[in-house]
C-alpha cells in the first residue's frame, strides 16, 4: 500500500497527513478521537466554549483516544478570553488550531508552552503575518469550505500560490518552509490526491467529517449531507450567506465572514435581502422559532463537496480509508509518465 508522506506528517509526528477541521458543535471528543485513531490530527471545536468545557472535552477526547495518535483544540480568535487561553495551555494539547481574528496574541504564548499552532488564514497576507509570528503550519481555507470563512479563493488556486509564497517567504527568514494544509471542498481520495499534487502537505476535512457516526449533528442532518444534491447543477446545493450569523444573538462574527450552508427553503425567501433590515429580520427571527428542528428552516452547514457523501461511515475507518485509497490514486497517477523517474517527494 503506497503510504503518503511530508513534511507535515514529520514535523507534527502523524501517521496520515489528515487534519479534522475544529468544527463548533460538529467535532467533539468521539469525533477527534476517531481522526486520531485514524493517525490523523483530531480537533476538538471549542467555538464559544467556556474554559471549564474545553479542559472536560479534551480529556475525553484523550481518553475516547485510547493515547493513540494526536488530539489538538481549536479556537476562535475572537472569542478567546484570558481564561480559556491559560485552561487550553494547562491541557498541554499537541496542537492548537486558530482562526478568525487577530493571530498575534496568541501565537507566542501558546509556542512558548511548547503547543504547536495551525493558523487558518484566508489570504497571503494572512499567511505572511501568521509565518513570521512563528506559526507551525498553516490551513489555507479555500471558498468552497462548509461553515464560516472569508477566502475569495478556490482551494484549487489557494493552495499553489501559498505554497509559493510560503517557499519565498520562509527562504528569506532563513528557515524550512512552513507546511501547508489544503482545506475547503475536500471529501474524496480524488480531492486529496490532487491536493498533494498541488503542493499541499496536508489536507483538512469538515464536511465529510460532519457525516460520520462520532459527528455532533443529528442524524436528520447527517442524512440531509448524504440526500442533498450536487453543487454544480443548476440549483447548486449550497450558498455563502450572512443570514444566520445576521439571526444569531449570541456570537457576532467579525466584518467579512460568511457561511456556507445547504440551501432551503429559509435561505430562498431571506438570502436575497441579507442584510436584513428591522422588520424583515424580526420576521426571519419568528421564522426560526416555528420549528428549531425543521431542515428547511435551521441552517445546516455544507461545503460544495457535499455532493460527492454518499453515506455516514465511522470516522476513522472513513480515514483509513480515504488515506489509502488517495496513495493508490498518487502511485497510479505515475504510470501515466513516459518517464517514470519523477518523485514528487510526498509517497513511497
Amino acid at each position: 500500500m503506497a503510504k503518503i508522506r511530508s513534511p507535515f506528517t514529520q514535523l507534527f509526528n502523524l501517521s496520515v497527513p489528515v487534519v479534522g477541521c475544529a468544527m463548533a458543535g460538529v467535532a467533539g471528543p468521539e469525533l477527534a478521537a476517531a481522526v486520531a485513531r485514524a493517525g490523523g490530527l483530531g480537533f476538538l471545536g471549542s467555538g464559544t466554549s467556556s474554559a471549564e468545557r474545553i479542559q472536560s472535552e479534551y480529556q475525553a477526547a484523550v481518553k475516547a483516544s485510547g493515547s493513540k495518535g494526536v488530539i489538538g483544540i481549536g479556537l476562535l480568535n475572537f472569542c478567546i478570553k484570558p481564561e480559556v487561553l491559560e485552561s487550553t495551555i494547562k491541557c498541554k494539547p499537541h496542537s492548537v488550531w486558530l482562526a478568525v481574528g487577530d493571530f498575534k496574541p496568541f501565537i507566542k504564548p501558546l509556542r512558548d508552552a511548547g503547543i504547536k499552532v495551525i493558523c487558518q488564514v484566508t489570504t497571503l497576507h494572512q499567511i505572511t503575518d501568521v509565518v513570521r509570528e512563528g506559526a507551525d503550519a498553516v490551513i489555507v481555507q479555500g471558498n468552497e469550505s462548509g461553515g464560516h470563512g472569508a477566502s475569495p479563493a478556490s482551494t484549487l488556486s489557494f493552495v499553489p500560490e501559498a505554497v509559493d509564497h510560503v517557499q519565498q517567504l520562509c527562504s528569506s527568514m532563513g528557515r524550512p518552509p512552513v507546511p501547508i494544509i489544503a482545506a475547503g471542498g475536500i471529501s474524496d481520495a480524488r480531492q486529496i490526491a490532487a491536493c498533494f499534487v498541488l503542493g499541499a502537505s496536508g489536507v483538512a476535512l469538515g464536511t465529510r467529517l460532519v457525516a460520520t457516526n462520532e459527528s455532533s449533528y443529528s442524524n436528520a442532518k447527517k442524512q440531509l449531507l448524504v440526500q442533498t444534491g450536487s453543487q454544480a447543477s443548476d440549483q447548486p446545493a449550497t450558498l455563502r450567506t450572512t443570514l444566520y450569523d445576521e439571526l444569531n444573538e449570541a456570537v457576532r462574527w467579525p466584518a467579512g465572514i460568511t457561511g456556507r450552508a445547504i440551501c432551503n427553503d429559509f435561505t430562498n425567501q431571506w438570502d436575497g435581502q441579507t442584510p436584513l433590515q428591522p422588520e424583515p429580520l424580526d420576521q426571519a427571527k419568528q421564522s426560526l422559532k416555528v420549528d428549531p428542528s425543521d431542515l428547511q428552516v435551521v441552517g445546516t452547514w455544507a461545503g460544495t463537496s457535499v455532493g460527492l457523501i454518499k453515506s455516514v461511515e465511522p470516522a476513522q475507518s472513513l480515514v483509513e480509508r480515504l488515506m489509502k485509497d488517495a496513495g493508490a490514486i498518487l502511485k497510479a497517477s505515475g504510470q501515466l509518465l513516459e518517464d517514470d523517474s519523477l518523485d514528487l517527494g510526498i509517497c513511497t
